[in-house]
């Protein structure tokens, strides 16, 4: 008896094993997608070698 209640209590162990590592994959493929998306807005950038650099840097009052 105590055999097949040790089982029982295993199996949901076994199921949620395998949800978390659905849940994982699902966090990387959303990550990696995230990514993917962010770099596909510097794709377009038109840009020469020796090119000067031109940025813009504000910062508040507060941070100076």
């Amino acid at each position: 008896m105590l055999k097949y209640l040790t089982i029982a209590l295993l199996i949901p162990m076994n199921l949620s094993a395998a949800s978390n590592e659905e849940t994982l994959q699902y966090i990387i493929a959303d990550y990696q997608a995230q990514c993917e998306k962010a770099q596909e807005d510097f794709r377009d950038i038109n840009y020469k070698e020796g090119d000067p650099v031109i940025a813009e840097l504000e910062l508040s009052e507060d941070k100076i």
